[in-house]
């Protein structure tokens, strides 16, 4: 059976694992197809993978079909409001059920045979199984042929599944991130709408180009007008988020078009640490991202579609009637194209490192981190590695770790900061979980 070892050996994960300032980045190899099948196999079954959203299927028995890393797989809203995730396959011949999403079903009929299931996945119909017009047969107990359950959570409007059922708890792989924003009273978001697109490229190059922001005064010009201090940060948690965030500062009376925008639009309720003028892009491991502002959230995919290719689902949020409102229709979309318009530049970067990749091979070429702006970047890799390994599961059956002897993480940042003795370095801070307590 093929493992990681195969290909990155124990040299490539001990750089790896350096400190990001002398670490070496994953070998072309791991961006390649076979690795891609090992991760099909080891990486996506294992993990909490975001899938969806739910208000994509807002009312019982809408469904629509998603493929995670070539894991066909349903979502399917129950009669009681609840959402489930099936395995997209008929029990009968392996025919796909779903090929494109649906409203308003009270089953759930197979095309080819037409067996039929009810939106809970039980088996309740075979038609002519037994003859014409005979719906049984001996040797079939319905009961033993529903549909394959995934086991499926969700995280306000976001979806996520984990295939193999073996996961830690969904409460305790999302902590870290739920004490990270609990600043922002996400409740108050409402759905505004969605796009879709592609990167030529590996997924996880299409992660890594998403949580640095290195690149933006070359690669999105456009965003950097005006801007004078960017006070860059990095931030992680545990097995469950990496997040890159800036707060621009532009001299008096200056400043792009989307600060603008941020100006006009209404902003959801905060509490400290939150701060109202930083933006955050967050990648949820392994294929979730998040853009987080105090006016907007995006809750997108940068999911597999084969190994050199990523298909891109980005659902828009704001707060309360703004989502809605004809009065702020022009805002929404202007903001919803500009995001649009800067992954859409990301095109370029994702096709030049994606052909480079058998040239990194032949040339035995190692990578390297910026300390400053790609500590996420480095901790997203080396979370596919532990993902690979296992290291997550071993690490839940452990006690969660000590908290930093930091009063608040934003303490712990200073003092980081002083330590390196550089006044504007970005806080590379760490969010532990923190212990259950103790039941009574």
């Amino acid at each position: 059976m093929t493992e990681l070892r195969d290909f990155v050996s124990d040299r490539e994960v001990e750089a790896l694992f350096r400190p990001t300032a002398r670490a070496e980045g994953l070998p072309a190899r791991a961006f390649g197809a076979e690795f891609y099948r090992l991760e099909q196999e080891r990486l996506f079954p294992r993990a909490w993978c975001a899938v969806g959203v739910a208000s994509r299927i807002p009312e019982a028995g809408d469904a629509m079909p998603v493929d995670l890393a070539g894991w066909p797989l349903m979502l399917v809203r129950q009669r009681d409001g609840s959402v489930a995730a099936f395995h997209n396959v008929c029990r009968h011949r392996g025919m796909r059920l779903l090929s494109e999403p649906c409203r308003g079903r009270s089953t759930l009929r197979c095309p080819w045979h037409s067996w039929t299931y009810d939106l809970a996945g039980r088996l309740v119909a075979t038609p002519d199984l037994g003859g014409d017009r005979v719906k049984t047969a001996e040797g079939f107990d319905n009961a033993e042929l529903g549909l394959k359950g995934v086991r499926l959570a969700q995280w306000h409007d976001y979806l996520f599944v984990n295939i193999d059922g073996k996961a830690p708890a969904f409460a305790d792989y999302i902590r870290p991130f739920d004490e990270f924003v609990a600043g922002y009273d996400l409740s108050v978001m409402r759905h505004a709408g969605h796009w879709e697109g592609a990167y030529p490229s590996n997924w996880k190059i299409a992660v890594e180009g998403a949580i640095e922001d290195y690149h933006l005064p070359w690669g999105h010009p456009e965003l950097m007008q005006g801007v004078a201090v960017r006070n860059g940060r990095v931030d992680v948690g545990e097995d469950c988020f990496a997040a890159i965030s800036g707060r621009f500062e532009y001299p008096a009376g200056q400043g792009p078009k989307i600060a603008r925008l941020m100006a006009a639009m209404p902003r959801m309720p905060m509490t400290p640490p939150a701060e109202p003028d930083r933006y955050f892009i967050i990648n949820l491991f392994p294929v979730g991202l998040i853009a987080l502002r105090a006016d907007t959230v995006m809750l997108g995919l940068m999911t597999p579609d084969g190994h050199d290719r990523t298909r891109l689902v980005f659902d828009h949020y704001f707060v309360g009637e703004a989502a809605t409102d004809p009065a702020h229709a022009q805002h929404r979309q202007e903001m919803m194209d500009n995001l649009r318009f800067v992954a859409e530049q990301d095109i370029r970067f994702n096709k030049g490192v994606q052909s480079n990749l058998a040239t990194r091979d032949r040339l035995d070429f190692p990578t390297r981190f910026s300390p400053y702006w790609e500590g996420a970047i480095h901790h997203f890799q080396k979370l596919v590695v532990e993902t690979l390994r296992g290291d997550a599961r071993q690490k839940a059956k452990r006690p969660a770790a000590k908290r930093s002897a930091a009063k608040t993480p934003a303490e712990g940042a200073r003092r980081r900061a002083a330590a390196l003795g550089a006044k504007r370095a970005p806080a590379h801070r760490r969010v532990r979980a923190k212990k259950p307590a103790k039941r009574r």
